[in-house]
Formats: C-alpha cells, structure tokens, sequence
C-alpha cells in the first residue's frame, strides 16, 4: 500500500497512519542489510525458521518485502493467501492471511532476536513493527498469536 500525504518525524501519516509500501526486485537487494545491519541473514533465517515452527504445512515460500513509513520492515510469504498457524508457546491456533501471518512471524522472530547482545538493532524494527500492527485489520488475531 503507498499512500501520498505528509510524514511527521515518525514516518507517520497526517492522521497518524502508519503505511507500507511492497519493495521492488531492485529494492530488495539492500532492504535487509540496510535494516539489520550485519545480522540481516540471521534475522531472514529466524523469520523462516519461525514460519516452519509455526506452520506445519509450510515448505518453504518467495516472501515479498515491505517497508513502513515509520522505518520498520517485515516479510510476507507468497505461496498462497492464507496460512494455518498453531503457537505452541500460548496455544493459539487459527488461520491468518498471508500478510498477517508475515507479520506475526516477524514480530516473533524480531523479539526473539532482540535479546542477542547486538539486537538493539532488531529491537527498534520489532517496535516499529509492533507499532504497524496495532492499526492492522487483523490486529485482535495478531495479538492472539503473538500473546
């Protein structure tokens, strides 16, 4: 989603809308380094590593990339428009769409990664994240499963 309009020094929208805009091929090239830093394989590995502990049927996917207008970054996965996903940590179970799903699994595997002792990095871009799902459609089945 791109949405023209005037940013204040949160990267948010007149209103205080949060947008994200999908990242062209070109683009992507330098999306993760540019967010994570060194660690930006890392932090892509634990996203598809929490995908495959969370979604059973999961085998692997082209994840598409997105940016936020507050700075933030996440990932959503491509193969088809719904995922079903069991938490074993707080027993949630349920059925996400894609980009839901992209959004509680890079959260979880943000949070996660946060806690290394270079994560400071990755913490800002889990709240940054956290601050988009909060205004998210799906925001009650997100907070179900990142409960």
């Amino acid at each position: 989603m791109t949405t023209l309009g005037q940013t204040d020094a949160n990267g948010k929208l007149d209103g205080g809308r949060i947008t994200s805009t999908l990242l062209t091929p070109a683009a992507r090239l330098q999306a993760l380094p540019r967010h994570f830093g060194p660690l930006f394989t890392t932090v892509e590995n634990c996203v598809y590593d929490t995908m495959r502990h969370l979604c059973a049927a999961y085998r692997g996917d082209f994840w598409d990339f997105y940016e936020l207008s507050n700075g933030g970054f996440y990932m959503v996965p491509t193969g088809t428009d719904h995922y079903r996903l069991f938490c074993p940590g707080n027993g949630y179970e349920g059925t996400l769409s894609a980009e839901a799903t992209g959004l509680a699994v890079c959260a979880m595997a943000y949070s996660q990664l946060s806690f290394w002792p270079d994560g400071g990095r990755i913490a800002e871009d889990y709240y940054r994240l956290r601050d988009y799902i909060a205004t998210h459609a799906a925001v009650r089945q997100l907070y179900d499963v990142l409960d």
